[in-house]
């Protein structure tokens, strides 16, 4: 348990000694700020802004802590290769298994601390322009915290795939470019067989990971369920997950 408390720690170290980690958080922090002014100036003049309304637009941001986990997932190991410093890794006296599990939760950790961070941007951005609006019913607190729940575990899941694709190919840009494309094509993919009501689209991963469709109530497919949702999507990351852990134990590493 130690060791691999090390590991997860050099993973924190190297991660956050990057400036693109701050660099992104300090963008983040900005666009929060333009966005709740510029908010304030169309809405909140004549008081038509609520504190928790203003908080759930600002929560769309988090499209941009998506692209940004996903770069990262599609990084974290590639950039080893690239470096030359994956052999150092492996000489370590660490089982490979530990290696890449500290490199995932890394890359989950990260996009809770991101969408932490951003949840508290937005929180400070409408607690300056929209405090007299705070008072409001629960359902919209409910359903501003839910979004925030709903994507994280979307991000996690497409943040995955693009961590999977890095171990297969060893290439970050590949891993990253593959992952966004497969996202919005897969999107737009499901969108058309649900206009012609092509139930076989409900087997789709990306069809699943928004959870937040049965909170409102309107699922691509009437025949698709919660339980239905959670059992594709524990498919699918354990199918992820054991070629992620089978290909790296297995690969001999040359650089």
């Amino acid at each position: 348990m130690k060791s691999f408390y090390y590991l997860l720690s050099n993973e924190f170290m190297k991660i956050f000694k990057r400036p693109g980690v701050w660099a992104f958080l300090g963008t983040m922090l900005v666009i929060n700020i333009l966005l709740a002014i510029f908010v304030k100036q169309v809405f909140g003049i004549s008081g038509k802004m609520t504190f928790w309304e203003y908080m759930n637009i600002s929560s769309r941001l988090l499209i941009f802590v998506q692209l940004v986990s996903i770069v990262y997932a599609g990084d974290i190991l590639s950039n080893e290769y690239t470096k030359g410093t994956i052999k150092f890794l492996l000489l370590r006296p660490f089982s490979r298994s530990k290696i890449l599990l500290s490199k995932l939760l890394t890359i989950i950790f990260l996009t809770g601390l991101f969408a932490t961070c951003q949840f508290l941007f937005s929180f400070i951005s409408s607690a300056v322009f929209f405090l007299d609006g705070i008072t409001t019913s629960f359902s919209t607190i409910e359903e501003v915290i839910g979004y925030y729940i709903f994507i994280f575990i979307e991000i996690c899941i497409v943040s995955l795939i693009a961590f999977m694709l890095s171990v297969l190919t060893k290439s970050g840009i590949f891993s990253i470019t593959i992952t966004i494309f497969l996202y919005y094509i897969s999107t737009l993919l499901i969108a058309l067989l649900e206009h012609y009501d092509i139930e076989l689209a409900k087997y789709i991963l990306f069809a699943n990971t928004n959870l937040q469709q049965y909170y409102y109530g309107n699922q691509a497919f009437d025949s698709m369920t919660l339980p239905f949702s959670i059992l594709i999507i524990l498919l699918h990351v354990s199918v992820f997950l054991m070629i992620s852990f089978t290909v790296f134990k297995k690969r001999d590493i040359h650089v």
